[in-house]
């Protein structure tokens, strides 16, 4: 689900973008060994061509100084490009993996989850597929802020995420939407089964009280969903009825 651009790498049309590209696909060890094996042909092809030029053929040592010499410079050289090519990759990916993820609840964020929806919103339309939102707000999420403490909360939010995350299919999108609310993005879903799973997930999260570091918590959730309908025309039409109807609740 990365929709991220990329920022740590040189551009894609552009030839040294071409190359880190190619190495990074490679992997360091046969990254190393590619260019290693390319130097040599070409070291070699530049030693023929200067003797050629001056109308000798090469002899033996000249060849093989040729052929050693990458063999010793291209390892030194390009081993710590690649190991900083490679470092770069894995900041990068973290980076994306953070810009896309609720620091708190470790599901996605509002953000990722609006790139989403319009994109599963397009092809929905485009397709005639069912698609459904889904929104669940913790009640009284400001009384236990004021009565018991951040830490409380966290736990109250980290416990809804968890259901949500536990109780959906590997295709669905849960995100914190804002504040105590989450937003479920249920791609090939109907507007009962939408209703079913806004109403197992509110009941779920007041079944049992959340447990944290000063006791227990009995916490609830207004739940409501909207499925695509023919006239929504825009996202942000869909967005609205679900949250209406969370709000109803």
């Amino acid at each position: 689900m990365d929709v991220l651009h990329d920022t740590a790498r040189p551009a894609r049309g552009s030839g040294l973008g071409q190359v880190a590209d190619t190495l990074m696909h490679l992997g360091p060890r046969r990254g190393l060994l590619l260019a290693t094996a390319f130097a040599v042909l070409l070291s070699l092809a530049l030693t023929l061509a200067a003797y050629v030029v001056v109308g000798r053929l090469p002899g033996v040592a000249p060849l093989l100084i040729a052929a050693l010499a990458p063999l010793i410079v291209i390892p030194l050289c390009v081993a710590p490009f690649l190991h900083l090519l490679h470092t770069l990759e894995g900041m990068r990916a973290e980076l994306a993996r953070l810009s896309q993820i609720d620091e708190i609840t470790h599901t996605y964020n509002r953000r990722f989850f609006l790139q989403m929806a319009q994109r599963e919103f397009d092809r929905a339309r485009r397709y005639r597929h069912p698609l459904a939102i889904v929104m669940l707000e913790i009640e009284d999420f400001a009384a236990i802020v004021a009565r018991h403490g951040h830490s409380a909360s966290d736990a109250v939010l980290r416990r809804m995420a968890g259901i949500a995350l536990g109780s959906t299919r590997t295709l669905d999108v849960v995100a914190r939407f804002e504040g105590a609310r989450f937003a479920l993005l249920l791609p090939e879903t109907g507007a009962d089964a939408a209703e079913l799973v806004a109403t197992r997930l509110a009941h779920e999260l007041a079944s049992d009280p959340v447990q944290w570091a000063g006791g227990e918590i009995i916490a609830g959730a207004r739940s409501g969903s909207a499925a695509l309908q023919p006239e929504d025309e825009a996202l942000d039409s869909l967005l609205r009825r679900a949250e209406l109807a969370q709000r109803r609740h």
